[in-house]
């Protein structure tokens, strides 16, 4: 460690020294907001330097060398200086933003910043402002809206490669800021982490990552990015209500004439001080349901600091904390019905959540970039069911990136340590630990104009340290270690001027929770225990994909349509057991399981000077399946101890065809604002087959399953919206659901009837 800190600063320091010669200083803008460009990359020869978080550079020009300088910048058209200007001169260089949206810069499937065109996996990239369209009052809602992308009680699933994990487990990992913000036990996300009073973009890559992000991004990554401070100071500030109205004739109301609403409010500040860079932000949110006797409030605040030290030197830290209270139950009373299961009873829940996360940047004088990055994350939840946890995630990483502008190519490389720590009463009320400790590297190299090739590797190391009573002292005293090395390819050609083939192979690894492994709780007559002797589940995905711009009289956008084909080996699912005459749920090891699909989507805008058109569509296909799988097994009581796996796999669903359990096999999905002058008005379309296959205990259980289901199989949701806009001021009126839709998302719980909402928000 000490030997590593004298590196680091003796490359601080080495960063200081430049040869001399001619001397060329200026700043970099963009053209047509004039604000400063940070980061942008200046060549001259061999000679590789980046324009500080202010847009100012100065580059050193050896005597004898007679070179083109180069501005290159993501999302920009590359500039070019020849003839060299006089020696000291001051230089203004404006660049212009390419014209297509396939410019977009993306950090996720790299880690350091490329053209959405030149990516060699599926990511869709979510910009502010569409985040503020969707009037959300929590980012997983904006989510849902994305094609391929489904939100089921709150967990992430892309392309089917998740069902429903009753809240432990997530195949898609959820990063805020390039980090990890999960719930550290299980591995769940808990959206009202995320400040979306303060997000600048939000990226969605489709497909295993793990061999740059780890165990839990074997279905995909969604990395949610916050704004940094502009030139100019900002102001946001806004609030939302939404009141519930009347459901079908076939649901009871059973609030009567009272009113169920939710409200909600923002305020963000940011401003450079200096050298500093000052982000602040708060939420608000209460939300009084149409489930009876449910609630949830919570309140937010943020902070962002970062000290520019020097065009090369930057570090700062982010803070964010949260409260929440809450009151939930687990199933309906009856079909059609709001009300609360009194089986089950209510859940009430009070939690304290903290994420501090300090950072340091360094570009040295070879044009490398060093990045420390930590956070430390603390949770603690109180339960009024026994279901208390205090939990602390440690996280730090160390990451350096270098261009080798002579081959074109970057490499990519770092190492990770994470430790994970709870005590729980969900755990046998005990403490567990868990480590993980990583090392990766990934190559990005692009062969003459067209062809770009990435390879990259991941070493995993995992354990989880336990009390040995638990299990007697056949899991070695407590412990269970397992090492792993992941690998990734992938490919972009481009076959025209906007038309971009790829391809992509990428192995998946997770590694289980804590909460998969020893959660030990119930909820009426439904009994979760402990599997200790669960296995990882490996696996990997392949992608064949063709991006095509579009640009034509005003229209600018693309089509994406790739194919994909993903196997998991000893895939985990929770799944119902009888053991000694008692119904258990339990996540075992379903065997071996294969998802192949269709992903096809459209992202365009297109203006004039008085019309506007913003849209994004998409359709996905998914064909999930088991390997082990036979049908003669369907129907038969589980507690039946002769079945095999592929029987068990049978019995345990409520569908006879081999489908996996929880998916959708078609969705559809369209969002399109048209505006005219300060008027606008928006739809969002929302298409959902039935789930075919869902655990059999729940519809043998849980009453009016069955014939909820017979009645409901897939359904369409629908959201209208229309307002005005003044300068940066937006006030706008939606109707969500607007058909009055019956759906549930996972089995015992409806969702939300037809709501108004007013929304308005003002930026100064």
């Amino acid at each position: 460690m000490h030997k590593f800190a004298l590196v680091f600063i003796g490359m601080l320091l080495g960063g200081w020294t430049l040869l001399r010669g001619q001397s060329i200083h200026g700043r970099v803008f963009d053209v047509q907001t004039d604000e400063p460009l940070g980061y942008v990359n200046i060549t001259y020869c061999e000679q590789v330097t980046t324009s500080d978080a202010e847009g100012y550079f100065e580059l050193v020009i050896p005597d004898g060398k007679a070179c083109e300088i180069r501005f290159l910048y993501v999302g920009y058209k590359p500039f070019v200086m020849y003839p060299l200007p006089k020696d000291n001169a001051e230089l203004v260089v404006r660049l212009s933003p390419t014209d297509v949206l396939l410019k977009s810069a993306i950090v996720t499937g790299s880690k350091y910043k490329i053209p959405l065109e030149k990516s060699t996996v599926s990511i869709d990239v979510i910009s502010p402002q569409f985040v503020k369209s969707q009037n959300a009052t929590s980012i997983d809602e904006v989510l849902d809206k994305i094609p391929g992308v489904q939100i089921v009680d709150g967990q992430a699933n892309i392309r089917g490669g998740s069902g429903w994990a009753y809240g432990a487990g997530s195949r898609v990992l959820l990063l805020l800021d390039d980090i990890p913000i999960m719930q550290p036990d299980a591995g769940f996300p808990h959206w009202n982490d995320l400040p979306l009073e303060n997000i600048g973009q939000v990226e969605v890559l489709k497909g295993a990552a793990s061999a740059l992000y780890g165990s839990a991004a074997m279905n995909g990554i969604i990395n949610v990015r916050t704004q940094y401070a502009k030139s100019d100071p900002e102001i946001e500030a806004g609030g939302l209500f939404r009141a519930y109205m009347s459901p079908p004739d076939s649901v009871e109301k059973w609030w009567g004439d009272t009113l169920k609403s939710e409200q909600s409010a923002y305020v963000a500040y940011r401003q450079k001080l200096g050298k500093l860079d000052l982000v602040l932000g708060g939420f608000y949110r209460s939300n009084n349901s149409f489930k009876e006797h449910t609630f949830s409030r919570y309140q937010r605040g943020n902070v962002r600091l970062r000290y520019r030290y020097s065009d090369k030197l930057n570090f700062g830290i982010y803070a964010n904390a949260n409260a929440t209270e809450g009151q939930s139950y687990f199933y309906w009373d009856e079909a059609y019905s709001y009300r609360a299961s009194t089986l089950t009873g209510l859940s009430h829940n009070k939690s304290l959540r903290y994420n501090i996360d300090p950072f340091v940047q360094y570009h040295d004088r070879w044009g490398s970039k060093h990045k420390l990055t930590g956070r430390y994350l603390s949770i603690t939840n109180r339960s009024s069911d026994n279901r208390s946890t205090v939990s602390q995630m440690s996280y730090g990483e160390y990451q350096w990136h270098h261009p080798i502008e002579s081959l074109g190519a970057h490499i990519t490389a770092g190492i990770v340590g994470m430790r994970t720590g709870v005590r729980a009463e969900l755990y046998n009320d005990t403490s567990y630990v868990s480590d993980n400790l990583a090392a990766y590297v990934q190559l990005d190299k692009q062969f003459g104009e067209r062809f770009n090739l990435a390879l990259g590797m991941r070493y995993e190391y995992n354990d989880v340290v336990f009390p040995s009573d638990l299990v007697g002292d056949t899991l070695h005293d407590g412990i269970i270690r397992e090492r792993r090395p992941v690998w990734r390819l992938g490919m972009n050609y481009r076959l025209a001027k906007a038309t971009h083939l790829r391809a992509s192979w990428g192995q998946g690894y997770r590694f289980p929770t804590i909460a998969e492994q020893f959660i030990k709780t119930e909820a009426g007559f439904f009994r979760i225990i402990p599997n200790p002797y669960l296995h990882s589940e490996t696996g990997w995905t392949a992608e064949l994909g063709l991006k095509q711009g579009l640009q034509w009289q005003g229209w600018q956008g693309f089509v994406d349509v790739s194919a994909f084909w993903s196997r998991y080996q000893d895939m985990m699912e929770f799944s119902a057991l009888i053991k000694d005459f008692q119904l258990y749920f339990q996540s075992q090891n379903v065997g071996n399981t294969v998802i192949r699909g269709l992903d096809a989507n459209m992202l365009g805008r297109w203006s004039t000077q008085s019309w506007g058109l913003q849209l994004i569509a998409g359709y996905t296909f998914v064909d999930p399946r088991f390997q082990e799988y036979d049908s003669t097994g369907y129907g038969k009581p589980v507690v039946d101890q002769s079945l095999t796996l592929a029987q068990r796999n049978a019995a345990n669903s409520s569908y006879k065809g081999n489908v996996l359990k929880y998916r959708n096999k078609h969705t559809a999905k369209m969002d399109a604002e048209f505006s005219y002058g300060p008027v606008f008005a928006g739809m969002n379309l929302n298409y959902t087959s039935e789930v075919l296959a869902i655990d059999r205990v729940f519809e043998l259980f849980i009453p009016g399953e069955v014939d909820f289901r017979q009645q409901n199989k897939g359904y369409t949701l629908m959201n209208v919206r229309f307002g005005t806009q003044y300068k940066a001021h937006r006030l706008t009126f939606e109707l969500r659901n607007a058909l009055n839709t019956i759906y549930q998302s996972r089995p015992g719980i409806l969702e939300a009837p037809r709501s108004f909402v007013v929304k308005l928000d003002m930026k100064f």
